[in-house]
């Protein structure tokens, strides 16, 4: 069976450009790529090794793994071998490679390995691998040579800790990096009782709070934004705030199915079922509120929907810590954890989380 153009394209997107130290080494072979990233874990205490190990997990061990193809060889000595590798020229202008015994420090000579879809504009960021600090890996590397150039080379990164960036990106990460200074604001915030509570994105309004009490929640953030996919309400007597069903009419730009989020006016809606003319909703998510909407009123599908948890790095507070605290640190024992409800005295507070400037609504919380 010969092999399609359509085929042909799949496996060019499936290529990386892959970049060290600004410099472009070439295409990886597709399906040569690999990054293996472990845990390094430690137990808290010496004593709990007798028992159940408590472990901890302070960071991680990041391998890069490729093939290169046709490659230039001064690449191979001037850039991934950088520091590694050194050299003298003779008078008849002729180089010689040393292999030496020299110490290298090898995170003072890493550099930044980028690893960026082939054929994509470079400013296109979405399926970038970026880490800040690597250093080629010269263990049981394969060199296959040309007749001028290396024609396959298989190369592997160690990636160092950069501790001059922000703590959750001190190894580096995948995506468009530039979030990191500039941030998209979410479109709703929620606070949820469970790690999982992603879909359909139902914010916690109430909890109580016996004496002694410690309780967990989760902080969810979602990012959208609206679709050309849109419909109208369909509604002569307009729908309510707390209906579950929303008849539809002017559908446009395409399908809006289950599982799709909406929006109306100013509220995020999940789509549970349709039929050829109603939806049947989940109202009010991603911290959104519920209200009435008049007939033909917009209904704007959402679409780039990303739904994070953002628990340990949301601002959580407490309207009254008299009553109610909330961890915002990890480690330590009562409150001290992010997330950790603590009943301190009967009472009442407002527990409130905010990602970017968008918080959440009130998680109202009863100590009693």
């Amino acid at each position: 069976m010969s092999i399609t153009n359509a085929q042909i394209d799949a496996i060019d997107k499936q290529r990386m450009d892959m970049f060290f130290d600004d410099v472009n080494l070439g295409a990886l072979d597709p399906d040569s790529l690999s990054v293996m990233i472990g845990g390094v874990y430690q137990p808290v205490t010496i004593d709990q090794l007798a028992g159940i190990c408590k472990e901890w997990q302070e960071g991680f061990t990041i391998m890069v793994r490729g093939t290169l193809l046709d490659v230039s060889p001064s690449f191979v000595k001037g850039t991934l071998m950088a520091g590694q590798l050194f050299s003298k020229t003779s008078t008849s202008g002729d180089i010689f490679v040393g292999f030496g015994g020299r110490k290298i420090d090898m995170r003072a000579i890493s550099a930044e390995l980028r690893l960026h879809e082939y054929g994509v504009s470079d400013t296109t960021r979405t399926t970038d691998w970026l880490f800040w600090k690597s250093k080629a890996k010269f263990n049981n590397t394969e060199f296959a040579y040309g007749a001028t150039r290396v024609k396959k080379l298989q190369v592997e990164f160690t990636v160092y800790p950069d501790f001059e960036k922000e703590l959750d990106f001190q190894y580096g990460g995948y995506g468009d990096y530039t979030a990191m200074t500039s941030e998209a604001v979410p479109v709703g915030v929620w606070i949820s009782a469970g790690k999982i509570a992603q879909t359909p994105g139902i914010h916690l309004a109430a909890l109580s709070l016996a004496a002694g009490q410690l309780e967990d929640i989760q902080v969810f953030a979602a990012y959208s934004t609206a679709d050309t996919v849109t419909a109208a309400v369909n509604n002569g007597s307009n729908i309510t705030s707390t209906a579950t069903t929303i008849a539809y009419d002017t559908l446009a730009g395409g399908t809006i199915v289950a599982g799709d989020y909406v929006k109306i006016d100013n509220e995020y809606i999940y789509v549970v079922s349709k039929t050829d003319t109603e939806y049947t909703v989940k109202r009010a998510v991603w911290g959104s509120t519920a209200a009435s909407h008049l007939d033909n009123a917009a209904i704007t599908r959402q679409k780039n929907v990303s739904i994070i948890r953002v628990t340990n790095w949301a601002t959580m507070a407490s309207s009254s810590t008299a009553d109610v605290t909330v961890g915002t640190t990890f480690g330590g024992t009562g409150t001290a954890a992010i997330g950790r409800l603590a009943h301190v005295s009967n009472g009442s507070s407002n527990v409130t989380a905010t990602v970017n400037t968008k918080a959440s609504p009130n998680l109202v919380v009863t100590a009693a």
